[in-house]
């Protein structure tokens, strides 16, 4: 069993790994073996967009748990970094719909204190069944 805020510090740590961090950040990646090449596609809907800055992604589904969806997010205008999790959606599309509608309220609010923006990511942002956790 894991919880939001356990999934958090994976993903945060996931993106210590410059390589495994890049890869993360692309819809798709290929690598080549001796024998073959090998090609993966991300399951996540937002990379690629516009509108989300996605710095770090990992898509997962289990009856027990739902569809699950861990990111680092960048917001454009204080270029501070955050970890949203979505645990438990009942969709494919509901992880999204959730991370996108954090995400919007994340860049709403006032950029995070001096003290915080030293941190190469800010304390998480979590969710848990659409619960805001701080």
């Amino acid at each position: 069993l894991s919880s939001a805020f356990d999934m958090a510090r994976l993903i945060i740590y996931a993106t210590s790994d410059d390589l495994l961090s890049s890869i993360m950040r692309t819809q798709q990646y290929s690598t080549r073996t001796p024998r073959r090449t090998i090609s993966v596609r991300s399951t996540d809907h937002l990379l690629g967009r516009e509108d989300i800055d996605v710095r770090a992604a990992k898509t997962g589904y289990i009856t027990r748990s739902g569809y699950c969806l861990a990111t680092i997010l960048r917001v454009p205008q204080s270029g501070q970094q955050y970890a949203v999790v979505v645990l438990g959606a009942h969709s494919n599309a509901g992880r999204f719909l959730e991370t996108q509608n954090l995400y919007s309220w994340i860049s709403t609010r006032p950029a995070p204190s001096a003290d915080l923006s030293a941190q190469p990511v800010a304390p998480a942002t979590l969710v848990s069944d659409t619960k805001l956790i701080k």
